[in-house]
């Protein structure tokens, strides 16, 4: 779990300093004030706690910082693969990233604007955290099939696509044997709602329709059953978008990816991204109850009703932490807002658009000139 992070001459920002839910983050802002970066950059931290980062110490910190370079480059794909792109524009000093897990321990990477790699601290602690899932804006449910077919063109599909989409299709692909039981709930209310679930067994990834049922003679079982409507299934690209995305969800709650309360953090770039609205409370409810099993989530959104949900859904028990990036209107630097409170939120450009529609709308109706 990671608590915070402090962004100095990184990308958009000359400084930026966010503390983290355990639970829930909401990241919101108008276009280009850097929500994906800062969602990649806590992303490529968390990955600090992944299988080739753990138990390092001084005498392999070289092959640790190559590792994390390697990340940064594959997850940002900075111009002509050169690191020191991602250094913040016109700054003179090194870009610096800092990381804070919820084991108390820290990760200080820094590069200069003519960098080739990352240089960590000294004192590399070995950081012990559980690494992390991004689902970046595209789905990936349709593309899963040319990913894992051996014949495709790794190069090409690099150009394509950043290193969160093979992170994410890695961990798509992973066997497992079942669903893990914090994970049940979610995963038989996602498949109940778009009926039915994906199936993947590569090169195969198709849809099958149906629902969970409970037995009729309940009290003999402690699980559910799933009842496909036919033997037939659909291939992903023949389902609806929209359910091609809750599907990715769905599948990393089968893969036991998520919901296990020792996996690290999930981090969603747009969620709301070829969903149906009616979709989204559903989707917040899931999240809601994952944030229950200890799992936190960091989602970044342009959405007025996604936004909404996450305020309206709140229970006894639940976090929320609203962030908003923003540009100061005189300097034009990057700022951050954090509350939890929703109606502290401000700016609130996601509200002001939502209020500016319906405030034109009324004024066309009564005739009066917006």
């Amino acid at each position: 779990m990671i608590e915070h992070l402090k962004l100095t001459n990184f990308m958009a920002f000359e400084e930026v300093h966010i503390q983290f839910s355990p639970r829930i983050n909401v990241i919101i802002g108008e276009n280009g004030c850097g929500k994906t970066q800062l969602l990649k950059a806590a992303y490529a931290m968390s990955c600090a706690g992944q299988k080739n980062y753990q138990d390092s110490s001084s005498s392999d910190l070289a092959e640790v910082e190559s590792t994390l370079t390697y990340k940064l480059k594959g997850i940002f794909r900075p111009s002509k693969d050169k690191l020191g792109v991602l250094n913040h524009r016109g700054s003179k000093s090194n870009s610096v990233l800092e990381s804070t897990f919820s084991s108390g321990q820290n990760l200080v990477a820094s590069f200069s604007s003519r960098a080739s790699q990352i240089k960590l601290n000294a004192k590399y602690p070995g950081v012990s955290a559980e690494g992390g899932v991004f689902i970046p804006t595209k789905e990936v449910m349709s593309f899963l099939d040319g990913f894992s077919n051996q014949e495709s063109d790794r190069p090409t599909l690099e150009r394509l696509f950043d290193m969160t989409y093979f992170d994410l299709i890695e961990k798509l692909l992973k066997p497992v044997d079942e669903v893990e039981e914090k994970a049940i709930w979610a995963f038989e209310k996602i498949t109940n709602y778009i009926g039915g679930k994906f199936e993947i067994d590569p090169p195969k990834i198709h849809f099958r329709a149906g629902e969970y049922k409970a037995y009729k003679e309940k009290e003999k079982y402690e699980k559910n059953y799933f009842a496909a409507a036919s033997e037939d299934a659909f291939s992903a690209t023949m389902t609806a978008e929209g359910f091609r995305k809750v599907g990715v969800l769905q599948s990393l709650l089968e893969k036991n990816a998520l919901g296990s309360g020792t996996n690290g953090p999930l981090f969603w770039d747009e969620p709301e991204a070829n969903m149906n609205p009616k979709l989204m409370r559903m989707m917040v409810e899931v999240l809601f109850e994952l944030s229950r099993s200890n799992q936190q989530i960091i989602v970044a959104t342009h959405d007025y009703v996604l936004l909404k949900w996450f305020n309206l859904l709140v229970g006894k028990g639940d976090h929320v932490r609203f962030h908003v990036l923003h540009r100061e209107p005189i300097s034009k630097k990057l700022k951050l807002l954090s509350t939890e409170d929703y109606l502290e939120i401000d700016p609130n450009p996601i509200s002001e658009a939502f209020r500016d529609l319906t405030v034109t709308h009324a004024k066309q109706n009564t005739g009066i000139k917006a």
